[in-house]
C-alpha cells in the first residue's frame, strides 16, 4: 500500500505547505507544495480542523514520518490501543458488529480525541517549559544516553529537559528518587 513520507508540514500566509514524497518511487525526492484541500479547510474552518485531518491521516497510515511532531505523537497515541482499525468506523456504524468486532468509536470522535491529546503532548514537549532533573536529592543529570547518565553536584551544569523527557527519565530511574525542578 502506498503512503506519503512526510518531512514537514508548515502553515504560512494562511496556507498549508507539505514537504513529502511517495514511498514507492525511488530515489526518494521530497517536494514542498501547497496542500490546496488543507489550505481551503484552514481558510474556511480554522487551524484546529486542519490539525484534525492531518492527525487522522497519520493515524490511518496515509501520512508517515517520525521526524514530524505529528508522527511522534501518533506513535505514542497508538500505544494506548483504545482506537484501532477494527473498532473505529463511520458514525452510522457505531454500535454495529462488523467482521466480528463491535464498532465503539466514530472517526469524528477519534479526531476530537486526537486533537485534545495532541495539544497535551505538544505542551509536554514544549521548549518553553524546561526542567532540570535532580537524582538522589544531591546530583543533577548533565548528559543522558540510552545506556548511562552523567551526574554532577553542580546545578549550573545540569542539562535542560522537557516534561515529556522528564517522564521518560523517571521510568528509567526506579531505584532512586528523581525530581524535576522548573527553571
Amino acid at each position: 500500500m502506498s503512503y506519503d513520507k512526510i518531512k514537514s508540514i508548515s502553515f504560512k500566509d494562511n496556507k498549508v505547505f507539505i514537504t513529502s514524497t511517495c514511498n514507492n518511487i525511488r530515489p526518494l525526492h521530497f517536494n514542498r507544495c501547497e496542500a490546496t484541500y488543507l489550505t481551503h479547510l484552514l481558510q474556511e474552518k480554522g487551524k484546529n480542523e486542519v490539525l484534525k485531518v492531518i492527525l487522522k491521516e497519520f493515524w490511518s497510515g496515509n501520512f508517515q514520518g517520525r521526524s514530524t511532531i505529528y508522527g511522534k505523537f501518533i506513535e505514542i497515541f497508538n500505544l494506548s490501543k483504545k482506537y484501532t482499525w477494527d473498532n473505529t468506523k463511520e458514525e452510522e456504524d457505531v454500535g454495529k458488529v462488523i467482521h466480528g468486532e463491535k464498532i465503539l468509536y466514530s472517526y469524528e470522535e477519534l479526531k476530537e480525541v486526537l486533537l485534545k491529546e495532541f495539544f497535551d503532548y505538544k505542551e509536554k514537549c514544549s521548549r518553553k517549559n524546561l526542567y532540570i532533573v535532580e537524582v538522589d536529592l544531591v546530583n543533577y543529570i548533565t548528559k543522558l544516553t540510552a545506556k548511562k547518565a552523567n551526574l554532577s553536584r553542580y546545578k549550573s551544569a545540569a542539562k535542560k529537559f522537557t516534561m515529556a523527557q522528564v517522564e521518560d527519565i523517571k521510568t528509567k530511574f526506579t531505584q532512586c528518587p528523581v525530581r524535576a525542578i522548573a527553571i
